[in-house]
Parts: structure tokens; sequence; C-alpha cells
């Protein structure tokens, strides 16, 4: 149970507040660890809240006070008017006040200074926007501002502030200066404790800042950024991006992020040594402050219609004030209607922004980032590298098959040229006999023909013969150098025949390392045969070689 005490400025509560503690800092609690309660300013609507609370979880308002009450508060006065009145009331006529000596800007300052005093002699807590943030030596001087809504921006309440050198120092040192500078930021909510005064030389509330509630700034953000959660999910918008099909193969990818950043460098390094084979769109944007939701949103669309098929949304990391820029409103439902997926690498482990919560997949560096795209082709390399060892399997087989074909085909071509030979040979010596068994033919013909005529020329008168004879002789002659032509006729187509059997046969010309070169099925004899890439086939002693004229040279 918890219980609730209120005072002049602020509820104080007490009891078990641990397992309410989120709720208690939505609300804009403090936590006090010294007496272990909670502390609230005293309005309202937070006063109902917490009465509400309080009454849901069985407690109510504190039975003993945990302060002193604040002395000289007025009590109010509760004037209750009877439903029904008999008589009318007299309404008094306003009498004007004697005329008072004039007051001179100074001494209306010096009264309204003591009033201010007066009205606030301990420090309050005020909320506000931080507005023009400005360091002047060790001091730091803002601007605490109050937007409403019904008023223009330029309309809105603001009031000046400041941290003084021996305050700032004093809350680095216990909050860490890192985590106060992560709060203490243009655009701001926080929740300061403050001393109030007049400051006489422009005659306006001035504040200076003695503490600042960190637990405040966040749980505000928290509460933003869970309204936009809430938002998403009630359209169903949470999960869209999450649900957007991933390409098999993301060869063309988008980057966001700053110009020249860490973030950059590193992601492309990490692609480079994983050896990513595709195409890397950067589109540099700020990735700090309030230009970061335009600017994003406008790169969404750009690397969108320029055909990515993944973009990259990254920075190195960064406070919760720093990372508030990607929980905008307008971001949000641009990154969740996205038509392709997008992966975030923007906080780190305990920083996680609407941008990550509803992209694609959150990293948590842009190295992860790059690693992820690099894992997508994992598969496709493993696939490359399977089909090249089946590749070079079917090769060595094919080429198994080939050589066995190949010392097929020489056997059965070495058999058929000697077949071949065989055949020409026994022609050969038969074309051989028919020319000797025609000449010694011819020769008998002609030697009986001789012979009749010796025998008729016997039988012829004495006395033509010496006239014959010369005749005879003359004729005889003609035969003669006849049958020697023919014979040399016949003589001279032996050796051509003989001649083309040897100039047939390679065997000798290969012995000698001559070659024949044919190419498609012709003899080549001139370079102007061939072209540069023709196969030419070159016969040798023992087999054949297939080779591809590469350059051709005249001499």
């Amino acid at each position: 149970m918890i219980y609730y005490e209120c005072f002049e400025q602020a509820i104080i509560i007490s009891g078990k507040t641990y397992p309410h503690r989120e709720a208690l800092k939505a609300l804009g609690a403090r936590f006090i660890g010294g007496n272990k309660t909670w502390e609230l300013r005293n309005e309202a609507e937070i006063f109902t809240k917490i009465k509400t609370l309080c009454k849901d979880l069985g407690g109510g308002p504190a039975a003993t006070p945990l302060f002193a009450a604040v002395e000289n508060v007025p009590t109010p006065v509760v004037a209750t008017v009877e439903s029904q009145a008999t008589e009318p009331v007299e309404q008094s006529i306003a009498v004007p006040p004697p005329p008072v000596a004039a007051l001179t800007l100074s001494q209306l300052l010096n009264q309204l200074s003591g009033v201010v005093q007066a009205a606030f002699p301990y420090p309050v807590w005020v909320t506000g926007e931080v507005q023009n943030l400005n360091f002047r030596g060790e001091s730091l001087y803002l601007s605490l501002a109050e937007q409403d809504p019904n008023r223009h921006i330029s309309q809105a309440l603001t009031v000046n502030a400041t941290l003084w050198p021996s305050v700032y120092q004093s809350l680095c040192r216990q909050y860490g200066k890192e985590a106060l500078l992560g709060v203490l930021q243009d655009g701001m909510q926080i929740l300061c404790r403050c001393e109030v005064s007049l400051y006489k030389g422009r005659g306006a509330i001035s504040l200076s800042i003695l503490d600042v509630d960190l637990s405040f700034t966040k749980g505000k953000l928290a509460l933003e950024r869970e309204k936009l959660l809430k938002e998403l999910r009630s359209q169903g918008l949470d999960s869209a991006n999450k649900k957007r099909a991933l390409a098999r193969i993301p060869l063309r990818i988008g980057l966001l992020t700053a110009e020249g950043s860490r973030a950059a460098s590193d992601f492309l390094h990490q692609l480079e040594e994983g050896g990513f084979p595709g195409t890397v769109l950067f589109l540099p944007v700020p990735m700090q402050g309030e230009k970061v939701g335009p600017a994003v949103t406008r790169g969404i669309d750009q690397l969108v219609n320029a055909g990515c098929d993944l973009l990259i949304l990254t920075r190195g990391g960064g406070s919760a004030a720093d990372l508030r820029w990607f929980d905008g409103k307008e971001l949000a439902y641009k990154i969740a209607t996205c038509p392709i997926p997008i992966v975030a690498a923007i906080g780190h482990h305990d920083d996680v922004c609407v941008a990550e919560e509803i992209c694609f997949l959150r990293m948590k560096t842009p190295t992860a980032a790059a690693d992820f795209v690099v894992a997508c082709f994992q598969p496709v390399w493993s696939r490359i590298a399977e089909c090249g060892e089946q590749l070079l399997l079917r090769t060595d087989r094919r080429l198994q098959q080939s050589e066995h074909q190949l010392i097929l085909l020489q056997q059965t071509f070495r058999q058929t040229w000697q077949e071949a030979l065989r055949r020409v040979l026994i022609r050969l010596q038969q074309l051989q006999r028919d020319l000797l068994q025609g000449f010694l033919g011819e020769v008998l013909r002609l030697d009986r023909i001789f012979l009749r005529l010796e025998a008729t020329l016997s039988l012829a008168a004495f006395t033509g013969l010496h006239r014959r004879e010369d005749a005879l002789r003359s004729t005889g002659t003609i035969l003669w150098e006849r049958f020697q032509g023919a014979c040399e006729i016949h003589l001279r187509k032996l050796d051509q025949l003989e001649k083309g059997l040897i100039a047939c046969d390679p065997t000798p010309w290969c012995a000698k390392g001559w070659t024949k070169l044919t190419v498609a099925g012709k003899t080549l004899r001139s370079i102007h045969d061939v072209e540069a890439g023709e196969a030419i086939t070159a016969r040798l002693l023992d087999g054949q070689l297939q080779l591809q004229v590469l350059q051709k040279e005249s001499r």
C-alpha cells in the first residue's frame, strides 16, 4: 500500500512504492533516497491521479505528516449559498480608494521583489521546455517555455533560468556530465528545482536552477514513445515493415547515415571485408537535431525510388536524449509504410527508439548490420560452390569419356588407314600385272604381224622385194617408234600412279616432322584460306591435333 500527503508546493508519496515506480515516474515523481519517498508537484490533475492510485492499491492519505506545514498560509473560506433564497441580497456600491502617492519603478520593483520572496521562500519544482541553451564561460543560460496549443508558438510562456558554475559542477559530479547534458538540450522537457527571484534589471521573473530530475525527462520521453507505439499497434503498423519480403540477393543497399561518420566507415569497411558483391547507395542525412525526421523520411523515399533492395539506417549510438529524434511520428509512419525492409542500427543494448522497434530488423552496431547483409549471400555462395564442384565432376567425367572416344577414334582411323593403304597396294599390283600382260600381248601380236608380213614378203615377187624393202624398213621404224612411244606412255603412267600412291601416303612425311593441315576437311595451302579464330586439324605420325588460329603473319 502507498500513502500520500499534500503540502503547499508538493505531494509526498510513501509506503511500498517500488512495484509502482514506473507509474510514479510517468506522473513526474522524483525519488528521495534519504527517506525512501517520492515527491510530485502539487497540482489538481496530479493530485486526482495520485488519490485514485492510492485508493486502488488500498492506501490513502498518510496518518502523520512528514514535514511541518508552511505557516502563515491563508485558509480559504468556502461560502455556501442556500438553494432557496427567501430575501434578496443587497448589492454594495464600490467606493473608490483614496488617492495615494505614485511609486517609482525602482520602488515598485523592490516591493515586487519582496512579494516574490515572501511567496516563494523555498525552492520550487518547475517544469518547462528548454530553449535558447547557451554556455557563457562556466555558466549555463537557458529559457524554460510552456507551449499552449491554443496559442501561436511565438506566444509561448518563457522564463529565463540560469545554472551557475558551482551548481553545474555539483550536478555533473552527482549525475555525470554526459547524462546531465543529455537532458539539457533544446526542445527537452525538464523538471528542475529552482529559486524564484525578480530580476530588477529587466523587471522579469528569473530562476536559479539548483537541481534537475533526470528521471522526469526520461519518463516523459518513454511515455511519448509508448503512446506512439500504442497508436501504431492499433493500426497494425508496428510489425508492417517486419513482414516485408527480403530480397533473396539484396544487391542494391541504401545507406542512411551522417556524412563522414564512423558509422558509415565501419559499415562500408565491413561490407568490403565480407566480399559484398553488390552496390551501396550512400545518402548522407543528419543524425542529430530537429532535421533528422524530415531528412531521413525524404532519404527513404529517394532510395526506394532508386530501386534499393534493403535500407540501412544507422548511427553510432547515443543517449536517450540523442535518440529521441528517431521517436518522431512522421519517421515512424514512413518506416511502417516503407515497401522494402529497413535494418536499423541506431542505439545500443539499453537504448531502443521507435524506429528500431518497428523496423524489419534491429542490429546493435553498423558492423553487425553489415554482417547481416553479407550473411544474406551465404546461401548463394554455398550454392555456387556446390554447383562448381558438380561442374568440375561432370567436366572430369566428360574429359574421361572424350579421351576414351579419342583413343577409339585413333584406333579406328589407324585400322581404316592401314586397310585403305593395303587396298591401294593391291590395286597397284593388279594394275602393274595388267599393264605387263597387255604389253606382252601387244608384243606378241606385233611379232605375229611381223612374221605374217615376212612370210607374205617372202612369197611376193623377188623383184618387188627390194622395192618394198625400204618401205618395210620405214614402216618397221615407225611401228617400233610407236611401240616405244606406247611403252614410254604406259611406263610414265605407271610412274605417275606409283608417285601418286607414294604421295598419298603421309607416313614418310610425318616421320620427317612434316604435317598436313586441313580446315573443314580441305587441305590448307595458304594463310589466306584460314581466318583468325578458326580451328585447324594437324595430321601427325601417331595422331591428330586440333589447333586454333590466334594470329596471321604474311611473309
